[in-house]
């Protein structure tokens, strides 16, 4: 693992120590005299922790240095995620309700299932994958889904949303 700030970008740097000998000329020596100049590394600041993204509603792992820790206390946590470029998913009912959470906070509602976006021509493919990792598709009262297994619930299943179609045909669009 390199050693670089996920929020500032810090990193490793060369530079060197310097050798002296001799006594300063102010406790009434003949002065101070460079010896050896020996390169070395000077490491960042870095600590691993984890931070509580609201946001997001949920812990995110990242090394940051103390002036990073300064920048996500003044900026928060989320806004300094976003500018680093630090990758992160939000998926299924998460991501419902962490839109919906942006227009009303109190609609805020946790689901079992998990929604998948697919187009309808990439279908076939889905469903051979996902045969082969043990799930069974469903088509029931117009929703496709993949179950866990033949007796699994519908409630905790693998729901499939058409990419750039309605859900239902009345719903404005």
């Amino acid at each position: 693992m390199s050693k670089v700030c996920t929020i500032t970008g810090s990193r490793a740097t060369r530079g060197s120590v310097i050798h002296r000998r001799g006594m300063a000329k102010k406790k009434g020596g003949v002065g101070r005299h460079v010896t050896k100049n020996v390169p070395r590394i000077f490491g960042p600041n870095l600590h691993a922790h984890r931070i509580w993204v609201p946001e997001l509603k949920k812990f995110v792992r990242i090394r940051v240095t103390a002036r990073g820790l300064k920048t996500i206390n003044k900026n928060g946590a989320y806004a300094a995620l976003n500018k680093a470029g630090v990758p992160y998913a939000v998926a299924g009912g998460n991501a419902v309700a962490a839109w919906v959470s942006r227009v009303d906070e109190a609609a805020v509602r946790n689901t079992r299932d998990v929604d998948i976006l697919l187009r309808r021509d990439n279908l076939a493919a889905a469903k051979v994958a996902l045969a082969g990792a043990g799930f069974v598709y469903r088509h029931v009262k117009s929703v496709d889904m993949f179950l866990d297994g033949p007796g699994a619930s519908a409630r905790d299943a693998l729901h499939i949303i058409f990419a750039g179609e309605k859900v239902r045909p009345e719903y404005p669009a």
